[in-house]
């Protein structure tokens, strides 16, 4: 083990630091502010200290300020109008990201987040208004098709790497410049909550269906709950439920988190709404697998947010006789009878041997897909 491990030192401000910090504090801030977007471990490596001398010098300069307060530096992308500028605070808020990853600080980790991605949409936006102008360059700019100004000898139009832009970048820069501002938003805490998933999946609502919504507890629409009891001819159990929840799903049996259903016998006709955050979603959907291959389970029915990039949707819609992609989004109720929506539409996984009856039931909420 090198010394920066063991060997601290007290700054001026109270805190500890390790004991080569002092040295190469300059060079590591240098690195940082000529590469925002490396990793600690890589500039770690390229001047041969440790991550942990470069992180304190990340968060010494995120607490100090020479990165931009996040407040700053969205004031600054409102009034940003070249893409120099632009470019410059996105990669300011990919350094904040990256100290925020290594400090697992969820809040501002949320707010570099907006930041990165609210500014490869302006980024987006300049580019679109530079094509509408005629001043950014068709075709990757060839210099010997651009047009020069004759007084100056400068070429009137900009080619994307005049800019610093990869053509990859432009595509995708301008896709979020046309992007609506809800789905924008949906965009922005999905790839938040993935990540803060990662380091910290306390952070993530425990309520599945609170995700996009700030409130904790909503229930399944009863046109939902009725589709499954007609589907399935009656709903047995309820494995991960409330009682608040069965007012209206009036399973015969159910377990809360108190019983927990993660450690039960599952039977008959089930019907499973369960919580989305790691990892009892991916222990939930474990568990439905290993039931119905243990032939416990009659019927079943699943109700899930259609993360089709993950391993445990794939583990149920693997084992699924049909599946329904809803087509938009569930209207979830509050306790108060208010009505919203995740940021992603659901899907319903039914295993079981009558997939006429569940796709008879189901069509009418989005596209039944039958396994054959």
């Amino acid at each position: 083990m090198s010394a920066d491990h063991t060997a601290r030192v007290s700054g001026s401000d109270g805190k500890t630091y390790p004991a080569s910090y002092a040295a190469n504090r300059a060079a590591i801030r240098a690195a940082i502010e000529a590469d925002p977007q490396a990793t600690t471990t890589a500039i770690a490596k390229r001047l041969g200290t440790t991550r942990d001398t470069v992180y304190a010098v990340r968060r010494s300069l995120c607490d100090a300020g020479a990165l931009a307060s996040i407040d700053a530096t969205c004031s600054a992308l409102a009034v940003a109008d070249n893409i120099e500028a632009v470019k410059d605070i996105r990669d300011k808020a990919k350094a904040i990201q990256e100290y925020a990853r290594e400090a697992r600080d969820t809040s501002l980790f949320g707010k570099s987040t907006r930041l990165f991605m609210e500014a490869e949409r302006r980024a987006g936006e300049l580019l679109v208004a530079m094509r509408a102008r005629n001043e950014l360059a068709k075709h990757g700019g060839k210099r010997r098709n651009r047009p020069v100004d004759q007084e100056t000898g400068l070429y009137l139009e900009k080619s994307l790497n005049d800019l610093g832009i990869t053509s990859r970048q432009a595509k995708q820069w301008e896709k979020l410049a046309g992007m609506p501002d809800d789905i924008f938003s949906e965009q922005i805490e999905r790839s938040t909550l993935r990540v803060v998933a990662m380091f910290d999946p306390d952070a993530v609502p425990e309520n599945h269906r609170a995700l996009g919504t700030g409130e904790n507890e909503w229930y399944t629409p009863p046109d939902y709950i009725e589709a499954a009891r007609r589907a399935m001819g009656s709903i047995d159990l309820d494995p991960a439920s409330s009682a608040a929840a069965q007012k209206v799903v009036q399973a015969t049996r159910y377990f809360d988190a108190e019983m927990d259903g993660l450690a039960q016998t599952w039977t008959g006709n089930v019907w499973l709404n369960p919580p989305y955050s790691q990892p009892a979603i991916a222990r939930f959907a474990d568990k439905a697998v290993l039931e119905v291959n243990a032939g416990n389970v009659a019927q079943m029915i699943t109700l899930t947010h259609n993360y089709t990039d993950t391993s445990w949707w794939h583990a149920l819609a693997g084992r699924a006789d049909a599946i329904c992609f809803t087509r938009g989004r569930i209207g979830f109720l509050g306790s108060d009878g208010e009505v919203a929506a995740p940021t992603q539409g659901q899907t319903f996984c039914y295993i079981g041997r009558d997939v006429t009856s569940f796709t008879e039931q189901f069509s009418a909420f989005g596209l039944v897909m039958v396994a054959r």
